[in-house]
């Protein structure tokens, strides 16, 4: 997310040629499973829930 002032403001940028030479600082999972995903996700809800 964009937080400076400029064309950009607000929008989620991308540097995938790393043009601004700032290191990476995000992970893209380019594939899930999306059943365990939800298994886990539940349990941690319910758990949470619960206290």
């Amino acid at each position: 997310m964009e937080t400076g002032d400029g064309p950009a403001h607000a929008a989620t940028c991308a540097d995938f040629w790393r043009l601004t030479g700032r290191l990476p600082n995000m992970h893209v999972a380019p594939e899930v499973d999306a059943e365990r995903f939800m298994r886990l996700f539940v349990t941690r809800m319910i758990k949470l829930a619960n206290g």
